[in-house]
């Protein structure tokens, strides 16, 4: 038998606590088998009365989760489970949302990526988010390999352009871009979609620029930048492009500028070649 720890009225409902599990119950519910603190009852026999009556209350709940603001399918059972509702009507309620189209992940991810790209987020971020709501990561890659590239490119380069024209008197260029790279790698963007939007920007706002392109590195940066990425490297995911892409933003970090850190790379993959 499970015990009842805690019995709370809360806004329109009750919760209960039975053996450190937390029970949403509708007053109706409540009325027809009230609990009390301290006593005993059979917590699955329990929760099969609430999950007979417990439907039409979460999916007036879901419905009005949704009138405020658009979910992914896992994200609002995880909701639903979070307001009290046993997993059984969550899914219930979810798939009957799905079946009536109000709910559609393939739409939701579509829509969450548009939005997220014209506000400045790189894809890196906007898949991460749409897994942490629980979409397939098939179904992100897919939507994203869909998505309006000329959004995303637009946004990044407002992001440069701001960043440009934030470039205080006297600031080394090289200073003002690895600022700016900085900003689009914490966006999201991965170190070559932040580097193409320099660019395409550097090139738009030449006559703007007082200062001209640094000259090359020295060889002595060269061999520095090889040592940061060879310890980056040791962290081998089994993935050679992941692994680059992590370690030119880890070499962005650091100061390097994108040509040192990619002639850095090269060197280092004809080393073991």
């Amino acid at each position: 038998m499970a015990r009842v720890t805690e019995v709370e009225k809360v806004r329109k409902h009750i919760e209960a606590v039975i053996d450190g599990e937390r029970l949403h119950i509708a007053y109706s519910c409540f009325r027809e088998r009230p609990l009390e603190v301290g006593q005993e009852i059979d917590l699955t026999e329990y929760k099969n009365f609430l999950l007979l009556r417990q439907y039409k209350p979460a999916l007036t709940y879901a419905t009005d989760r949704l009138a405020a603001k658009g979910y992914a399918e896992k994200e609002l059972e995880r909701t639903l489970v979070r307001g009290g509702y046993l997993p059984e009507t969550a899914e219930m309620v979810v798939l009957k949302l799905h079946q009536l189209g109000f709910l559609n992940d393939q739409t939701y991810a579509e829509t969450y990526i548009e939005s997220h790209a014209a506000s400045g987020h790189g894809q890196t971020r906007i898949a991460q988010d749409l897994r942490r709501k629980g979409i397939d990561p098939d179904l992100v890659k897919q939507a994203l390999e869909n998505a309006d590239q000329d959004i995303q490119h637009e946004a990044a380069d407002q992001l440069v352009r701001k960043g440009y024209l934030r470039r205080t008197k006297g600031e080394a260029l090289k200073k003002t871009e690895q600022r700016i790279l900085g900003t689009l790698l914490r966006r999201g963007y991965t170190y070559e979609e932040a580097h193409d939007a320099i660019d395409r920007v550097r090139e738009e706002m030449a006559d703007v620029l007082e200062e001209d392109i640094e000259e090359p590195d020295s060889e002595e940066q060269i061999l520095q930048a090889m040592d940061v990425a060879r310890r980056g490297l040791m962290r081998d995911t089994g993935d050679p492009r992941k692994d680059a892409q992590r370690v030119l933003g880890m070499l962005a970090r650091r100061g390097f500028s994108y040509d040192i850190a990619k002639e850095a790379l090269r060197r280092i993959h004809e080393e073991e070649e």
